[in-house]
């Protein structure tokens, strides 16, 4: 299904339930969680902390600040369009950081709401469509999209580079796949199922006979094209990366400082089998030793996250499009490569965060629940309580991913 010129208002009022149940899902919790702060606040300002205050804390102090004062070598590993599209909005509507970030954030939302529904729809039926959707905004990070954090954006770009990719439109693939990798240094990656599609590699079954034939039958790959054409779109993804590091490697001599900076915010580097293993060692560990409390929650999430994650890729592995399987694979391994190991050890820290950006896992629950209507409602439900969970304790100022 190809994004419409005109809008389908059934299709926006659906869009707009989601949006608004989500909406009610995290600011109930926040509101039971910080009423004693709010007590002796106005009710507009109660309503401006729920809305925007509370949902600037961790990260997006460093977004505002890049957006106030630019970068610095510990800063240069968040990316630049989120904190660029900070400060647009921070001087075109005369706002704070929090209120633009905010902004940025719900109008990505919604936007990503409407890509999503519209890649979905092209291997789904209305009715599963909506179903998968409103996995989306009852995933337990899905608070996220509302924070001054850059998940909505980074999804909207992701979804929008491969609806391109997927309705054949090489070229604005490779502009929003430009646009996307500057969002998040994960976006390069979109490269691969790029090429997958291209080359039509659309099960495990078509990679040996695309062996077989060679590049030479590139151009048959897409009749009607120049042989290379639409291919060559698959380099302009990753050039904001690279012109990202030329602009490190100008103002601070070193083009890796993105990567360099992840050490003085606790990670180390590790084999991601590795830290798997060593992962779940530690969990273990922690869930049988430790009493009921948060921490013990916060452990419980990351073991649910990873488990999760880790079950979709073993059952899917012949049910989705080899592209989208490959996107959760590199989506769940790369963040596993960078555990923290400094003064505190955490090795699937803020995966429960990362996850949520990871358009085909929600395909994949879809694709374990769908055939039977419990499994799929308790699922949501499930969802719906670890949301909760998880917003009361980030009002809290606890730290959740």
């Amino acid at each position: 299904m190809r994004l419409r010129n005109r809008l389908d208002l059934k299709v926006i009022g659906f869009l707009l339930i989601l949006f608004l149940v989500n909406k009610i899902l995290i600011l109930a919790p926040a509101f039971w969680a910080t009423k004693q702060h709010l007590a002796g606040m106005g009710a507009l300002d109660s309503l401006k902390f729920l809305l925007f205050n509370n949902f600037f804390k961790w990260d997006s102090g460093w977004y505002a600040r890049i957006a106030e004062q630019g970068y610095d070598p510990k800063s240069s590993a968040f990316f630049p369009l989120y904190p660029f599209l900070i400060a647009m909005v921070r001087q075109l509507l005369d706002v704070t950081s929090a209120t633009a970030g905010v902004l940025v954030s719900n109008v990505a939302f919604f936007l990503m709401l409407y890509v999503v529904y519209h890649l979905i729809r092209i291997d789904y039926e209305e009715r599963d469509t909506r179903r998968i959707l409103w996995l989306f905004c009852l995933y337990p990070t899905s608070y996220y999209f509302s924070a001054v954090y850059t998940e909505s954006l980074y999804l909207l770009l992701m979804a929008l580079t491969l609806y391109c990719i997927r309705i054949g439109n090489w070229a604005g693939a490779g502009i929003s796949g430009f646009v996307t990798s500057i969002t998040r240094n994960t976006g390069v990656f979109l490269t691969i199922p790029y090429a997958l599609e291209y080359f039509k590699i659309r099960t495990w079954g078509d990679i040996l006979p695309f062996l077989r034939r060679g590049f030479g039958n590139l151009g048959q790959a897409n009749p009607g094209r120049k042989r290379w054409k639409g291919f060559l779109w698959v380099f302009v993804i990753p050039l904001s990366f690279f012109l990202y590091m030329g602009y490190l490697g100008c103002r601070f001599g070193d083009p890796f400082a993105f990567s360099h900076a992840q050490a003085q915010f606790g990670r180390g580097f590790l084999n991601p089998f590795a830290t798997i293993v060593q992962g779940y060692q530690m969990l273990v560990n922690h869930l049988t030793a430790q009493p009921l409390n948060w921490l013990w929650m916060y452990f419980f999430t990351e073991f649910f996250f990873v488990t999760l994650t880790l079950v979709v890729l073993l059952v899917t592995v012949r049910k989705l499009r080899l592209s989208y399987w490959v996107i959760i694979l590199y989506a769940f391994l790369i963040p596993l490569t960078a555990p923290a190991t400094g003064r505190v050890v955490d090795y699937f820290v803020s995966y429960s965060r990362y996850s949520l950006v990871i358009f085909p896992l929600y395909l994949g629950i879809y694709e374990l629940v769908k055939g039977n209507r419990l499994f799929y409602y308790a699922t949501n439900l499930v969802f719906a309580v670890l949301l909760v969970i998880l917003v009361y304790n980030w009002s809290l100022d606890r730290w959740v991913a």
